[in-house]
């Protein structure tokens, strides 16, 4: 089983307050979308994906950006 040499995921935002993060990670995840958080320091990024490219992810930002939020494209490859 191949390894992606590349994957994409969306960043919608990291937040001081696990709860916060919680909340929207529960309302994308209603969505339908593959979310999930991830603790770094004092934040926790709320991520959605990944995607095998960059087109993928960016039609799921449009859709989120659409929502109000301010999410980014993240490389997660090497």
């Amino acid at each position: 089983h191949a390894v992606p040499r590349s994957c994409f995921v969306v960043q919608v935002g990291a937040y001081s307050i696990a709860d916060t993060a919680k909340k929207l990670q529960d309302k994308l995840a209603a969505q339908g979308l593959h979310v999930y958080t991830e603790k770094v320091g004092h934040n926790v990024r709320v991520r959605v994906g990944s995607y095998p490219t960059h087109e993928a992810a960016d039609k799921v930002r449009h859709k989120l950006e659409a929502q109000g939020l301010h999410p980014n494209v993240v490389n997660l490859g090497s």
